[in-house]
């Protein structure tokens, strides 16, 4: 687990709301994001947290279908 990864999340989460935020920045906050689901999953966050915005609750569900439901990597031989 990197240090910082639910700060890193909190903080980009405040940019995907903030509707100042250029279409550069927002992609790249979504981007890290995305980056941080399977850390955050493997902290249990969204066991204990529940986001408040629908519209971040909505996209980070999204995502972590799309992971859950990726294929796991096979193993090097």
């Amino acid at each position: 687990m990197r240090k910082g990864s639910v700060g890193a999340f909190l903080v980009n989460a405040q940019l995907l709301q903030d509707p100042n935020a250029t279409t550069e920045a927002r992609q790249a906050a979504e981007r890290d994001l995305v980056s941080l689901l399977p850390v955050l999953e493997a902290l249990g966050l969204f066991d204990v947290f529940e986001l408040r915005s629908p519209t971040l609750r909505d996209e980070v569900a999204r995502h972590r279908a799309a992971l859950s439901s990726a294929p796991a990597a096979s193993p090097s031989a």
